[in-house]
């Protein structure tokens, strides 16, 4: 395995407009949006097979997955090996080389679900035809998971989705940040479209950047109307049927199948951005079928 780096979020180009305050002479004032990020125990999923019934609320009784997909391609490194292949969550907290970072940022206002994998052995794998060979990935942003309403509240989450977008809300406990619509699937299971982001490093020759589309909040959504085809893949579903539990996984609307590979079909596949380094030119589409279960660490 090569050297992992420390990924640095104002290069990304995937923070959100919100940010911490500050009050006078220097001292941090109390944040408007809560105290103290949400920690997390996050499960990834690479076959359906995996998905565990009891554990994962959208898995119907014969164990199904309901999104149709036939296989998942974003692997978490089993560490340490659980007997018959169950994922073993990423979990935030530890120490030294062990230490993860799995979290709802909660007091700069940003409402993101991240995950830094930088500072341990464990790590997600991206099984990618357009990169010749699997690649690893230890940062992931996805935008805006915790400002999701419990989508099975009716009357709570009708009225986020109704109000769109209100700007003097988004420093608020509860702002009204809906961009990307919601919808319903079809098992009946309500959801909103996120926008989300991440790397893929193994040493400068193969260095990357990948995205489910971009946010219309994002201080660099602007590149999308220079370079169209950056910003035309899918968003990421974010399901939240409990209070403690989220459930993400790639929208399978896709806007532009022009662009997906040979085969693809709108109604069954998920669509993601993959750029270089610096994420100013596009390198190509690729499938990215995956499912991430968050629940509020115990």
């Amino acid at each position: 395995m090569n050297s992992k780096r420390l990924v640095w979020l104002a290069a990304a180009g995937l923070m959100t407009i919100a940010g911490p305050a500050y009050g006078q002479k220097g001292k941090p004032a109390p944040s408007p949006c809560g105290t103290g990020n949400i920690p997390l125990s996050v499960t990834v999923y690479d076959s359906p097979s995996q998905l565990q019934i009891g554990l994962d609320p959208l898995v119907t009784v014969n164990g199904v997955d309901p999104l149709g997909y036939t296989e998942y391609r974003y692997e978490a490194t089993q560490s340490p090996a659980v007997p018959g292949g169950r994922p073993v969550p990423l979990v935030d907290g530890g120490k030294g080389s062990a230490k993860v970072g799995a979290v709802l940022e909660i007091e700069n206002c940003a409402f993101d679900f991240v995950v830094n994998l930088s500072s341990t052995p464990r790590e997600l794998v991206a099984s990618l035809p357009l990169l010749g060979a699997p690649i690893d990935s230890y940062f992931l942003r996805f935008d805006r998971i915790a400002s999701v309403p419990v989508t099975t509240n009716n009357a709570t989450f009708e009225a986020w989705c109704t109000a769109g977008i209100v700007n003097a809300s988004l420093q608020t406990p509860t702002p009204y940040d809906n961009y990307g619509g919601c919808d319903v699937d079809d098992a009946g299971n309500r959801f909103v479209r996120r926008a989300a982001g991440g790397y893929l490093y193994e040493g400068p020759a193969r260095d990357y950047r990948y995205r489910f589309r971009r946010s219309p909040l994002d201080t660099n959504y602007s590149e999308c109307f220079a370079n169209v085809s950056i910003c035309q893949a899918s968003y990421v579903r974010v399901y939240h049927p409990t209070v403690d539990t989220w459930i993400i996984t790639p929208d399978t609307e896709v806007f532009d199948m022009s662009n997906a590979p040979v085969g693809g079909d709108a109604a069954t596949v998920a669509i993601m951005n993959f750029v270089d380094n610096n994420e100013a030119s596009l390198q190509g589409f690729a499938l990215m079928p995956f499912r991430m279960v968050l629940r509020i660490k115990q």
